[in-house]
């Protein structure tokens, strides 16, 4: 069997609570359970779209593997990129050029996921479950695995879960690096609102804030939010947090992740105030105590 590395946009993802989902509250309902890990396929980056500078980028589908909790996801760099030297972060000239494309469209499927998860609002969800919760690391660089998903190794994955495991709190880590290579593409996208700051030098993929519009790209795919729309994600996500919180009294080592996640929350809720003309009522109602 021969092997050989190629450039993606790598994406491991650990599935919190999926111990849980299994063993209690989807017992009896495996086809439930696939159906949740199905989504991680289902949202795909939309092929041929055009880049900020005209250009037709046809996006290969993003491969998706699964083990138990683990996921994860593999989006092949444009073919025009993957003759390129192999480091672990792929440098282009033009920043926003066909690899940064595909890499954003990448961030706002797996904002997607994250925000359907945690919002309940899969399609198939069981009545009173409070929505999942997701933490990750995503980089680009080199992976090789086969199409019936046998293997599946390379220096992307191994940085991806380096990230992960460091993120701590449920979000998606970004690996420096792409910020650094990538800096008016990950510029674009804090601005939209798709991906967040966490320091000077880290940021994760922004799953909280509804955006009212996406201005980094040509061709808009991502949810065009309306006032109603606003309301119903931070009422589902104020709704997850509080179920959570509650939940976790007296485990502080995971509540403080939803402690997290309620501060992340609550800033989204006065970010769309202005957004979505919210009234202090409805605020009022949104924000988690």
């Amino acid at each position: 069997m021969s092997s050989s590395y190629r450039t993606a946009c790598v994406t491991l993802i650990d599935i919190l609570g999926f111990k849980h989902m299994v063993d209690d509250i989807y017992r009896d309902e495996p086809s439930t359970i696939a159906n949740i890990l199905e989504l991680f396929v289902s949202e795909q980056s939309v092929p041929d779209q055009q880049s900020p500078t005209g250009a037709l980028v046809s996006h290969s589908p993003t491969a998706v593997l699964s083990f138990s909790d683990t996921v994860i996801r593999i989006a092949d760099m444009p073919k025009s990129f993957r003759g390129l030297p192999h480091t672990r972060v792929v440098k282009v000239p033009d920043d926003t050029g066909e690899a940064a494309t595909t890499i954003a469209h990448e961030i706002l499927s797996l904002r997607r996921i994250q925000r359907k998860l945690a919002t309940n609002s899969f399609g198939f969800e069981k009545p009173g479950f409070p929505g999942l919760m997701i933490r990750g690391g995503l980089t680009v660089g080199e992976i090789s695995n086969d199409h019936i998903g046998s293997h599946v190794f390379g220096p992307a994955l191994n940085r991806a879960a380096t990230l992960e495991q460091s993120a701590v709190h449920p979000m998606i880590a970004i690996d420096p690096d792409c910020l650094k290579n990538y800096s008016t593409m990950f510029s674009e996208l804090v601005k939209s609102g798709a991906v967040a700051s966490a320091s000077s030098d880290n940021c994760y993929i922004d799953y909280f804030t509804p955006e009212s519009h996406w201005s980094g790209f040509n061709h808009d795919f991502d949810y065009g939010f309306n006032r109603g729309a606003a309301r119903e994600q931070l009422t589902r996500m104020a709704e997850m947090l509080r179920q959570r919180l509650n939940t976790h009294i007296g485990n502080e080592d995971v509540r403080s992740k939803y402690l997290w996640a309620k501060e992340r929350h609550n800033d989204a809720v006065f970010k769309s105030a202005t957004a979505f003309s919210l009234a202090q009522d409805e605020i009022d109602a949104l924000l988690v105590d």
